[in-house]
């Protein structure tokens, strides 16, 4: 049965792209951008919100804080893919996680703390997970495109600090709420980390400007008329990988693009209208970029897990939590 939803209007639209751009700016600054009241914006996000369509949430830059992103694909028993998957998306190291027709059933994206965390997942968990008949692992190298530029025209991605931000246990507990609510304001999130807003806001300045949070705004892509998602992965000769994967990150459809470990070194994920659009940026972008040797697409059938939240239907749902927090943000 189809999940009936609000269809989302060219307002709604506006705000989401206006929030892609700051996830955490004020509804009064949002309506100025908007041309419209900040009680219309207040009230469009609320019902959003509210009905699931859109969450904003904070993301860890693994780079930024020396954590371990790691692309997995894995082949499961015949019929068993969606419970593999679900399973797999109550991890909290889960971060992206579809079901895909192909070679593979399932294309997984993990954040692991250290290199044991890593190799205990990959060494021991995986292989031993019943109906999990073989694992691929790659390693993330270099990330030239994520979902927080998706549709925004400001790709970025790649440029992290040299030196890696030690996060106390304030960081942690910060981004722990943060990943939950990224708009929480500032007096709840001192609230519940008994802290001063003074000091909130702070901390988030902090961690904004040394690139160690991406704040995401996410949104089923059907809902802007994006039906068609699928997965590509290129083979690129070395000298090439990095004109090619900025040329990736710089294309509208394109909500992520990596460099990575493994015969296929750049991954992207794209969402275009319709399978006619998916066939014109094969013939017209991936066969124009230089150096790629070998191409495969793979559709995603399913998203089960998207920046950290479990997608039901067209909606966002936080795992275990599946009624929306309060949006205090002025």
């Amino acid at each position: 049965m189809s999940d009936p939803l609000t269809p989302l209007d060219d307002l709604d639209r506006a705000l989401v792209l206006a929030l892609r751009r700051d996830g955490r700016a004020a509804f009064s600054t949002l309506a100025a951008e908007l041309g419209v009241s900040e009680q219309t914006v207040a009230r469009r996000y609320r019902r959003l919100r509210s009905e699931q369509l859109i969450r904003v949430v904070a993301v860890v830059n693994p780079y930024a804080v020396g954590w371990h992103p790691l692309q997995l694909r894995l082949r499961t028993e015949r019929g068993t893919a969606p419970r593999v998957g679900q399973a797999l998306a109550l991890r909290p190291d889960v971060l992206w996680l579809h079901q895909v027709s192909g070679s593979h059933d399932l294309s997984v994206t993990v954040y692991t703390r250290t290199t044991a965390d890593r190799d205990a997942l990959v060494l021991e968990h995986l292989p031993q997970t019943r109906d999990v008949l073989s694992v691929e692992h790659q390693l993330i190298l270099r990330m030239f495109a994520m979902p927080d530029t998706w549709q925004t025209g400001v790709p970025r991605g790649g440029d992290h600090p040299p030196d890696r931000l030690r996060l106390d246990d304030l960081d942690e507990r910060l981004l722990a709420v943060l990943a939950r609510d990224a708009r929480t304001g500032l007096a709840a999130l001192a609230d519940q980390l008994h802290t001063t807003p003074t000091t909130v806001r702070r901390r988030i300045a902090a961690l904004r400007e040394a690139r160690a949070v991406m704040l995401m705004t996410e949104v089923d892509p059907a809902l802007f008329g994006y039906g068609t998602e699928a997965l590509l992965w290129l083979t690129v000769h070395p000298a090439h990988l990095e004109v090619a994967g900025s040329r990736l990150a710089a294309e509208p459809a394109v909500r992520f693009a990596s460099a990575t470990t493994g015969a296929a070194n750049l991954i992207a994920g794209l969402a275009v209208v319709d399978p006619p659009g998916l066939y014109d940026f094969l013939t017209h972008v991936v066969g124009r970029l230089p150096g790629v040797t070998q191409a495969e697409t793979t559709p995603m059938l399913r998203t089960i897990k998207r920046a950290g939240l479990l997608r039901v239907g067209r909606r966002l749902v936080e795992p275990g939590l599946p009624t929306p927090a309060r949006d205090d943000r002025r």
